[in-house]
């Protein structure tokens, strides 16, 4: 059978305790306001960042379904907030008063965003001849 034996440790009288450097319990003042001030000045700076960095585009989409041969009218539009894409084809706001009066290709789901290839031309205009 095993025994297990304690031993407390003596003390050595020719070592004297010394408290590690740098943890004497102290807090500064002024560097915890400074501490504070830094925080609450990187976080306004972030919270501007973020607020002005606004990847999206306004863009032109249908508001309701619509069939192919449809005239588009003011009330026919909307505009919607998008991050633009160059895989995706769509008609910038700015450009609505060039978009009303034309006619669609296709027939279109609500909430479905404009493209040029969906539009044909305005009604009532020729091809010009050659």
């Amino acid at each position: 059978m095993t025994t297990l034996q304690t031993v407390t440790p003596r003390p050595n009288p020719g070592r004297v305790s010394v408290p590690p450097v740098g943890l004497k319990g102290r807090r500064s003042a002024p560097h915890i306001l400074l501490g504070a001030v830094l925080v609450v000045v990187c976080a306004l700076a972030f919270g501007v960042t973020a607020v002005r960095v606004d990847p999206r585009t306004a863009v032109l989409a249908v508001a309701r379904p619509l069939p192919a041969g449809h005239a588009l009218t003011d009330a026919d539009l909307m505009v919607v907030q998008i991050v633009p894409d160059a895989a995706i084809s769509t008609v910038a706001e700015t450009h609505r008063s060039t978009v009303v009066g034309r006619t669609l290709r296709l027939p279109l789901a609500a909430n479905s965003l404009l493209s040029d290839t969906l539009l044909g031309r305005r009604p009532g205009r020729r091809r010009a001849s050659r």
